[in-house]
């Protein structure tokens, strides 16, 4: 099963990659159901920015389900899990294809529920089914503002689709709900995307398999919501785009402060997806929604390296016999592996040096232009700028950090695991494929003009981007180089220390338990939303069921009393009429005997009588 998936997955994007390169628009649309007068419509529009996006999911899918079959080979279920892959990776095509806003709702909630799937997949373990219920039910928060949208979508604008919306006229919508509308959209990004409320589900979506967590990670689940905003951007206010900024400036704050401390190798990873998430709303926000589209696919690339790579060293440490029993994520039991995992360390090593912006890799372009971007905004995105200026710092920081405690100092393997082959050539290729796309050489052959490269010449989207800027420029490699010499010298520090010498500080525990929001999330549940919850169904019980139950009673009671009227009183006066007719017919039936004596008698007796009556 896994091997024939690979290959339909391999064949899908090859077809993906003839429609990429075709560059013609294909779109779709038919009446599906109807919602009183409204007809709602199931639509699809490939447009270049679809078909990328498209592409972009398929190819990271194919190098992640090639991985697997490595990964999950000595696992059980490992059928199980190749089908959830597959039902997610469908379901994020068909919200990436959608043209039509009740089409991508259902694809949104198909992408969720599969998520869920994905990680609480080893659901035997309490972490892991903790989490996924924890992802499943933040974003059920974030989808209620994306219904909202919609409603007001319809209510105003009808059944809009995404390729009309350049053409829309928003003065049909009064200002406040054109406000209401932007944040209720920027809501279900939060949920989705893992923004700020809602962004403590991304680092527990770890407990499921790595190459998964590569998949939500890099170009799937948590890229919908970015996606969503440049497919909807037309729709958003400046006020709207002011609070984006804000809230991806300061939600890939917090999650880079968060990866400073982490000892967990996929936690690492999973604060600096958070971060750089961030970054991608705020560059939404500053008006740059090509830019946020660039980053996304550079953070694609990156990211599913990053991860696979972590993926690698859990996988070869299960195999070593000094980690039997010990946590084989944490890194503070790593250190020295760059000799046993080569391809590995060359992979995670390329894709930093992109996720830090380092020149000549493919993150350098996309967050330089992030950068300027927000340089090239008004006085709120002059701050937000120091916000991701200072976030490129702690991303250098953190990432090498994490090469040095993984790959470099001394090596707390025995002999006898050296002898180990860690790295299986399926998840070499996906490894090397990958490090390769980080390079800026993959997207241009001059990193600094990727104008003249294959990516912005095919996609017309990215050729609005122009900013140009040395000082900013400048400061963005500044922060890259002070990150990574902030790096070394700790990691230095810290290797001529003793593990009883290692102590945290109180800022350091507070970035461990990322602000305890997590925390904060979990009391609100329990002492509010928790009480609520029971008091609203109490009040449902009681009161609502209550009078509906009454109301049902109501007609019941009514219809006893009219079968009892029918029964005794009208039934009762026809019985007792029928009754009494009989009664008298009978009685006159006596005096009918049909003899002519009896006729003459009864003669004599009426005119008998009617000459009395006629005499007084």
């Amino acid at each position: 099963m896994p091997q024939v998936q690979t290959l339909l997955l391999g064949l899908t994007s090859l077809c993906t990659l003839y429609l990429f390169v075709r560059g013609e628009d294909v779109q779709f649309a038919h009446p599906w159901i109807a919602l009183g007068d409204l007809p709602l419509h199931i639509g699809f529009w490939l447009n270049d920015t679809a078909r990328w996006m498209l592409l972009l999911v398929q190819f990271i899918a194919f190098l992640v389900i090639l991985y697997s079959q490595a990964y999950m080979a000595e696992d059980r279920d490992k059928n199980r899990y190749f089908a959830y892959l597959g039902l997610f990776v469908s379901a994020m095509s068909l919200l990436v294809v959608a043209n039509h806003f009740l089409l991508l709702f259902l694809a949104w909630e198909l992408v969720g529920f599969s998520s869920y799937l994905l990680i609480g997949f080893w659901w035997e373990r309490p972490l892991a089914a903790a989490a996924s219920r924890k992802a499943f039910l933040l974003n059920r928060v974030g989808d209620i503002g994306l219904i909202v949208a919609l409603g007001i979508l319809f209510s105003f604008l009808g059944d809009i689709a995404f390729s009309d919306l350049a053409e829309v006229d928003l003065s049909l919508m009064p200002h406040g709900w054109q406000v209401a509308l932007g944040f209720a959209l920027l809501a279900a990004v939060a949920g989705k995307s893992a923004q700020f409320p809602l962004q403590v589900w991304l680092p527990d979506a770890m407990q499921g398999p790595t190459p998964a967590s590569a998949l939500i990670h890099a170009a799937t689940m948590v890229a919908a919501g970015v996606y969503l905003l440049v497919r909807v951007f037309p729709l958003f206010t400046d006020v709207v785009l002011d609070g984006m900024l804000l809230l991806g400036t300061f939600t890939a704050l917090i999650g880079a402060l968060s990866a400073c401390v982490q000892t967990d190798i996929k936690k690492v990873l999973a604060y600096s997806t958070v971060s750089q998430l961030g970054m991608m709303v705020a560059a939404v926000g500053a008006g740059a929604p090509s830019v946020a589209f660039l980053h996304l696919t550079t953070h694609a690339f990156f990211k599913a390296a990053l991860f696979l790579a972590a993926g690698t060293i859990i996988h070869g440490l299960h195999h070593v016999q000094e980690y039997h029993g010990r946590d084989v994520q944490d890194m503070r039991l790593m250190g020295g592996l760059g000799k046993l995992f080569p391809i590995t360390r060359i992979t995670f090593i390329a894709a930093t040096l992109s996720i830090t912006a380092f020149p000549f890799f493919s993150g350098f372009v996309s967050k330089e232009y992030i950068l300027l971007a927000a340089w090239s905004g008004n006085g709120l995105a002059k701050g937000a700028f120091i916000g991701l200026l200072l976030t490129s710092l702690l991303t250098a920081y953190y990432m090498f950090r994490q090469v040095f405690m993984i790959f470099y100092g001394r090596n707390r393997l025995d002999a006898e695991a050296a002898e180990h082959s860690l790295e299986p050539i399926s998840m070499r290729i996906p490894l090397l494929i990958l490090g390769a796309a980080s390079t800026g050489f993959f997207f241009a052959w001059n990193p600094f003009q990727w104008q003249t490269g294959w990516l912005f010449g095919r996609l017309t989207f990215l050729q609005t981007i122009s900013f140009h800027h040395t000082g900013v420029l400048v400061a963005g490699l500044a922060a890259t180089f002070l990150g990574s010499v902030w790096a070394f010298m700790q990691f230095k520090k810290s290797a001529q220390l003793t593990d009883s010498e290692v102590s945290l500080t109180s800022i350091q525990k507070t970035l461990l338990a990322s602000f305890y929001w997590d925390a904060v999330l979990t009391g609100l549940y329990r002492k509010v939303v928790l009480p609520l919850s029971r008091s609203l169904y109490r009040f449902d019980k009681r009161v609502i069921d209550g009078i509906i139950h009454g109301l049902g009673k109501g007609p019941v009671v009514i219809a006893h009393i009219n079968a009892w009227l029918d029964r005794w009183v009208v039934d009762g006066i026809l019985h007792v009429g029928s009754r009494l007719i009989y009664r008298i017919g009978k009685w006159v039936g006596q005096w009918q005997r049909g003899t002519v004596s009896g006729f003459l008698v009864a003669f004599v007796c009426c005119l008998l009588m009617l000459m009395v009556w006629l005499l007084f």
